[in-house]
C-alpha cells in the first residue's frame, strides 16, 4: 500500500530536514526581500505611485518575514522539540500568509506587464499558483481524515481527493519558485547587488555617495562615485590606480560614454555592525526574560547557559530565527570588512597580503556557519551537533579577532586598540572556561563563597559579549579609510514608454544624463524624479 506525499510541515519536523528547513527558508526569505525591494524600484521608475508601492514592498516584506516564521517553528506534539504548545497553529498560519502574499504580488506583477507572448507564461505561474490554494479548502478534513495513516493509503475509499492536498503544496512552491526566477530574468535587467568602495570608480561607472553611517536608504544623492566589489559581475577584480580600467575618484574626469547602475539602496559596514549587534541584544534579553517567567531556567538558583534558553516555546523559535538570521547579516558585514581591510593590508606581508586577509576572514566565515548550526539545531535536539557549532564559533572568532586586532593596531587609534586588546582578554579567557566546560569541569563559585552559580557558564555570556565589541572595533579601526557598503544598483537610463506599461503613467520630467563630445556623462542620472522623494526612509 503506498502512501500519500508528506507535507511540507511533515517533512521539516525530523531531523535532517528540521534543520535545514530553519537554515535555507531564512536565507530564501532574505533573498526574496531584496528582490521586492528590486521590484519596487522598477516600478516606480516606470511612474507608479511611490506610496502605494511603498505599502506593497512592506506588505510583501511582512511575506518575507513570516516565511522565516515557517521555518523556524516545527509542529508536531509527538516530537518534543516540536511542541509549540499554546503557541499551536502559527506554523499553519505564517505558511498561508507567505504563500498568499507571493501570489498576490505575483497576480500584480503579471497585471503589470505588458500583453505579449513573453508575459504569457508568468500568467499561467500565477493563475496556477492561485488555484493551488484550494487545499486550503480540505486540509482540514485531510487532518481529520488521519493523512499519512492507514485511511490515507491509496485504495483506501476513504482517501478520496486528499491525496491532492500534498501534492498542491509542493506544486505551488514550484509554481512560485518558477514565476520569480522567470520574473527576475525577463524584467530585471540592469539590477545587480555589489559591496561599493569609495574612492574609485571603473571605466562605464557613475555611482552615488551617501553618509558614512547612514542606514538603509532609498534615495541616493549625487556625490563622490565609487566602485562595485565582490557580488556584481562587474567586480571580478580588485580596483587599481595603475589599471587604465579604473579611475580615482580624485581624477580629471570619468571616462565613460555610457551611464552606469546608480545606487538605490545600501547598508554601510558601520550600519551592518550595527544591526548585528542589536539582534545579539535582543534576541539575548528576549529569550532571557521568557525562559525565566516560564520557569525554563532560574538564573537566581544556578545562571544559565545561551542555549539553555533556547529550548522552550516561544524562545526557540525566536533563537532558531534570530540566530540564523544574524548569522547570514554578520557574514553580510565580515565580507564587508574584508573588502574595508584590503586597502591597507593588500601590500603587507612581503605582497602576501592581499591573500593572508582573505584566509583570515575564511576563519570567521567558518565561525559563522557554526553560529549557524547553533540557531538550526537546539541543544535538546542534537547536544552533539549543536555543540560542535557552538565550538567552531567560538573558538575560531577567538583566534580572528586576536590577529584581526593585531594587524590593525599600527593605523587604528590607540583607545580603540585599547578597547580591542581588553575586549580580547576577555573573550580568549572566557574561551578557555568554555573549552574547559566541554571537557566536562565544572566550578561552582559556592566554593568561593559567592553564589551557587556556575562561573562555566557565565563564560559563555562574557565571549559573547566580548565579540560583540570586537566586532565594533574590527571596524572602527578604519575609521578615515575608503568606507565599504553593500549597495543594490539598478538601471539609470530612461523609463520605457508608458504604452508599453500598463495601470501607470510616467511623470513628463525625467531626468537623463547628458553627454559631451568627448563622451563624459555630465549630469549623474536618476531613474525617476520620484525617487527623489522622502521614501527612502520607509523601508
Amino acid at each position: 500500500m503506498k502512501r500519500a506525499p508528506p507535507l511540507s510541515a511533515t517533512a521539516w519536523v525530523y531531523p535532517p530536514g528540521t534543520y535545514l528547513s530553519r537554515l535555507t527558508l531564512t536565507v530564501v526569505a532574505a533573498g526574496l526581500a531584496l528582490v521586492y525591494t528590486a521590484y519596487y524600484f522598477r516600478q516606480i521608475a516606470h511612474g507608479s505611485p511611490a506610496y502605494i508601492e511603498g505599502l506593497i514592498l512592506r506588505l510583501a516584506l511582512s511575506g518575507c518575514v513570516s516565511m522565516g516564521v515557517v521555518g523556524a517553528v516545527c509542529e508536531n506534539p509527538r516530537v518534543p522539540s516540536c511542541d509549540v504548545g499554546l503557541f499551536f497553529g502559527i506554523h499553519d498560519l505564517a505558511a498561508m500568509f507567505t504563500f498568499g502574499i507571493a501570489t498576490l504580488y505575483s497576480m500584480r506583477a503579471v497585471h503589470m506587464l505588458p500583453v505579449s507572448r513573453s508575459s504569457l507564461p508568468l500568467k499561467l505561474l500565477a493563475f496556477c499558483s492561485l488555484i493551488s490554494k484550494a487545499r486550503w479548502f480540505v486540509s482540514p478534513l485531510w487532518s481529520e481524515n488521519g493523512a499519512g495513516g492507514a485511511r490515507a493509503a491509496v485504495g483506501d475509499p476513504s482517501f478520496g481527493p486528499f491525496i491532492m492536498v500534498p501534492i498542491l503544496e509542493w506544486s505551488d512552491c514550484l509554481f512560485l519558485v518558477l514565476f520569480f526566477a522567470f520574473y527576475s530574468a525577463v524584467t530585471m535587467r540592469g539590477f545587480s547587488v555589489a559591496y561599493i568602495q569609495h574612492g574609485f570608480v571603473r571605466r562605464h561607472a557613475l555611482a552615488h555617495t551617501h553618509p558614512d553611517g547612514a542606514a538603509l536608504r532609498l534615495t541616493p544623492p549625487a556625490e563622490t562615485p565609487r566602485t562595485p566589489r565582490g557580488l556584481s559581475a562587474e567586480a571580478g577584480r580588485r580596483p587599481s590606480a595603475d589599471d587604465p580600467q579604473d579611475v580615482h575618484a580624485s581624477g580629471a574626469g570619468l571616462h565613460a560614454p555610457g551611464c552606469s547602475p546608480v545606487e538605490l539602496a545600501w547598508l554601510t559596514e558601520k550600519r551592518l555592525v550595527a544591526v548585528v549587534r542589536r539582534m545579539v541584544h535582543g534576541t539575548v534579553s528576549c529569550t532571557f526574560c521568557l525562559s525565566w517567567m516560564d520557569g525554563t531556567v532560574q538564573p537566581l538558583v544556578r545562571w544559565p547557559a545561551l542555549s539553555d534558553m533556547w529550548v522552550s516555546p516561544p524562545s526557540n523559535m525566536i533563537s532558531r530565527y534570530m540566530v540564523c538570521l544574524g548569522a547570514l547579516v554578520c557574514a553580510l558585514s565580515q565580507v564587508s570588512h574584508r573588502y574595508l581591510s584590503d586597502g591597507l593590508r593588500e601590500r603587507s606581508l612581503i605582497g602576501c597580503g592581499y591573500y593572508a586577509n582573505g584566509l583570515l576572514h575564511a576563519l570567521s566565515y567558518t565561525g559563522l556557519a557554526g553560529l549557524a548550526i547553533v540557531g538550526a539545531c537546539n541543544l535538546d535536539e542534537n547536544f552533539v551537533l549543536h555543540s560542535v557549532g557552538a565550538c567552531l564559533f567560538f573558538g575560531l572568532h577567538v583566534v580572528y579577532f586576536g590577529l584581526d586586532a593585531l594587524w590593525s593596531a599600527h593605523h587604528a587609534r590607540r583607545s580603540t586598540t585599547a578597547l580591542a586588546a581588553a575586549a580580547w582578554l576577555v573573550a580568549a579567557s572566557a574561551g578557555g572556561g568554555l573549552l574547559a566546560r566541554a571537557t566536562g569541569a565544572r566550578l561552582s563559585s559556592e566554593a568561593l563563597g559567592v553564589g551557587p552559580w556556575d562561573i562555566l557558564d557565565m563564560c559563555e555570556w562574557a565571549c559573547l559579549g566580548a565579540f560583540t565589541v570586537l566586532l565594533k572595533t574590527s571596524t572602527d579601526a578604519f575609521d578615515g579609510q575608503p568606507t565599504v557598503h553593500l549597495a543594490l544598483l539598478g538601471p539609470a537610463g530612461p523609463a520605457p514608454s508608458p504604452a508599453t506599461w500598463h495601470g501607470v503613467t510616467r511623470p513628463t520630467a525625467t531626468a537623463t544624463a547628458s553627454s559631451s563630445p568627448s563622451g563624459l556623462c555630465k549630469d549623474p542620472p536618476l531613474a525617476s524624479p520620484l525617487l527623489r522623494g522622502d521614501v527612502g526612509d520607509q523601508v
